[in-house]
Order: structure tokens, then C-alpha cells, then sequence
């Protein structure tokens, strides 16, 4: 009990740091976006039922609650995946979140707002 108690104290104090105090590292020293930028805002604004914002701000934001639920439980749930399967799911992530940072960086208007 003690163990959840301090995971998910740390994943609060984590989420309120990234909402209200962190600014991304890469945009602010090289100036281009990171292939998350947008996705705290994506969040936000689905908290409030605002999809078509939040699609805007970053497309993937859907995997963040997904992750977040998944990742600090995968022990406790009992449908508990095998490491094969998680590892072709994490490797679909990534390569949607690169495909996304790729197409925004040649599209920059498009679906991208700082």
C-alpha cells in the first residue's frame, strides 16, 4: 500500500508540474517543437470535451490517458500483457508520434499551434 501511495503521489505532483510550471526544453533553446509539443494542451482540452481543440493541438493525445493508466497498473490489472505485445505497442507509439512530428514539421501550419 505504501509502494501505491507513493507512485501515484509522484504522478500527481508530476502531472501538476507538467500543467502549470514545465515549458518543453527543445522548443525554448532550438526553437522548433519536440514531437510532444502540444500534448499537455491536448489533454486539457479534452478534459473539458473539446476534440476537435484538442485533435488540433496534438493527435495523439488519446494514448496519454491510455499510458497512464496502463503503465502504473499493468501489475495490479489483471489483463496484464505479455512483454512481446507491449513492446510492438510501444514501438506503434513511437513511430505515430515521429510520423506526426514529421508531418508537422513539413506542414507547419497544419495541426500545430504554440
Amino acid at each position: 500500500m505504501k509502494k501505491f501511495l507513493v507512485i501515484h503521489g509522484l504522478a500527481l505532483i508530476s502531472i501538476l508540474f507538467f500543467l502549470f510550471i514545465y515549458k518543453c526544453p527543445i522548443h525554448y533553446f532550438l526553437h522548433i517543437p519536440c514531437p510532444t509539443c502540444g500534448i499537455t494542451r491536448a489533454c486539457i482540452a479534452a478534459m473539458f470535451f473539446h476534440w476537435g481543440v484538442a485533435f488540433r493541438y496534438h493527435p495523439m493525445f488519446f494514448t496519454v490517458p491510455l499510458i497512464l493508466i496502463y503503465v502504473p497498473h499493468r501489475n495490479i490489472l489483471k489483463i496484464h500483457l505479455n512483454n512481446k505485445i507491449e513492446t510492438i505497442g510501444l514501438i506503434v507509439i513511437v513511430v505515430l508520434y515521429l510520423s506526426v512530428y514529421i508531418f508537422r514539421l513539413f506542414n507547419h501550419g497544419f495541426f500545430y499551434e504554440l
